[in-house]
């Protein structure tokens, strides 16, 4: 990624900047385009970042069970919330610098292929992992360069999506995060005796995305921007957040949503094993089941939920009743001990799932105070995704340490529902 930082300038100048009839031409083409084969990619992007997202973790934790069984919670927990902290740093860093490369590819096409290849390159390591040191230093790699590439990806929608098409994009790349996660069990269950070489193997599948998308991506050059040598202190002074009210209340609203979802899922092998008492064997096809439910169901509500929220012009109601329908699933997980329960739980969370990914992004999109700081403020709400990664592994251990898994599914429930609460108020979205 050779790409110089530059600083955000507005005067007009001969040699170096478009005239204003040309920036206004520029700014307004968006808002003229459809998705056209942009809108496939995304799809495909998605779900390519998407298995390994959702399967890496669970081999992870099952590399760790061989290593050291009696502490496989606890070291699930470090490495899972060392690896978030980590992600959330680069996606700031790498959101602030790709709204500043110059580039004649753009400003996100370097991002994406670079952070691609550097989750890729880490997570080969997990073959020769002999001990905790190697797994931990791979996987906190990895999810650094997924945070990362995550957000550049992201910016493609207010740089190129017209806001009219804002959920039918929302809903492709919920769709491809459907399938990831669908996949992602596959995945799993594939490796889940041999997770080294699923650990090795599988982050490939976002350098294909990133060399495919260097062509689909719409050519963008930003040559034009001045110019200026690399500045730590300005770098940071970018890293500024934004003062906004709507903008916060987004956030709030996903990382309680995602919270309450990762609280289970991101220790579903933990809780099929040690609460509902499978196999591990078992709990792999459970899972990889599990997520297959969960894509279908939630692909219907995806593919509808996200053309009407642009027809009736409205996000909140959606998101409103995505967080209620969880809540409803997650009670579920208290009425049975049986393994089917979690199968349960898979399909009615689907609808909360897909219904929430199929209008979130747009939600997103429209709440950025700073269209020409998009990466950079999308990175802040990429903070929502991946802190629930950091707080999701210690709070269900204390939960279970003080209440059993009963009590990570009850939390799960109220921190639900407190997710509504930071959607209401919300004004500028309706």
């Amino acid at each position: 990624m050779q790409a110089a930082l530059i600083k955000e300038d507005h005067a007009v100048t001969i040699n170096n900047a478009p005239s204003a009839s040309t920036e206004s031409a520029l700014a307004a083409e968006p808002s003229r385009r459809k998705l056209g084969i942009l809108g496939p990619y995304l799809l495909f992007a998605t779900l390519a970042w998407g298995i390994p997202s959702s399967s890496v973790g669970t081999l992870v934790q099952a590399l760790l069970a061989q290593i050291d069984e009696a502490n496989k919670v606890q070291l699930s927990a470090i490495v899972a919330t060392v690896s978030a902290v980590l992600g959330v740093i680069a996606a700031f860093v790498v959101g602030a610098l790709s709204d500043r490369t110059r580039s004649r590819f753009g400003a996100r096409k370097p991002w994406i292929l670079g952070t691609a290849l550097f989750s890729a390159v880490s997570m080969s390591f997990m073959l020769v992992a002999d001990g905790f040191v190697t797994i931990f230093i791979s996987f906190v790699a990895f999810q650094a360069g997924l945070a990362a590439m995550v957000v550049a990806l992201s910016a493609l929608l207010p740089d190129h999506v017209p806001t009219d098409r804002l959920g039918r994009a929302s809903s492709l790349m919920g769709l491809g995060s459907l399938f990831g996660l669908a996949l992602g069990g596959i995945v799993a269950s594939a490796f889940i005796t041999t997770p080294r070489v699923g650990l090795a193997a599988v982050p490939w599948l976002m350098v294909l995305a990133a060399i495919i998308g260097w062509f689909i991506i719409p050519k963008s050059s930003t040559l034009h921007r001045t110019k200026e040598p690399f500045s730590a202190k300005k770098l940071l002074g970018t890293l500024k957040p934004p003062a906004d009210r709507d903008f916060w209340l987004v956030f709030g609203g996903r990382l309680t949503f995602l919270l309450a979802l990762l609280t289970v899922v991101g220790y579903q092998l933990f809780v099929l094993t040690d609460y509902f008492g499978a196999q591990p064997e078992e709990a792999g096809k459970i899972i990889a089941l599990g997520g297959i439910i969960l894509a279908a169901g939630a692909c219907v509500s995806t593919v509808i939920f996200g053309a009407v929220s642009d027809r009736i012009k409205r996000r909140k109601p959606f998101i409103i009743g995505a967080a209620l329908i969880l809540s409803l699933s997650l009670a579920l997980l208290l009425t049975s001990r049986e393994p089917s329960t979690f199968l349960l739980f898979s399909a009615v969370a689907s609808v909360a799932y897909g219904t929430y990914i199929s209008v979130d992004q747009a939600l997103m999109v429209e709440v950025l105070p700073d269209q020409d700081a998009a990466a950079k403020d999308l990175g802040f709400l990429t903070v929502a995704n991946t802190a629930p990664g950091i707080f999701a592994p210690g709070l269900a251990a204390v939960l279970v340490a003080g209440g059993g898994y009963p009590a990570v599914f009850v939390g799960a429930i109220v921190i639900a529902v407190a997710s509504i609460f930071f959607i209401f108020p919300i004004k500028r979205v309706r």
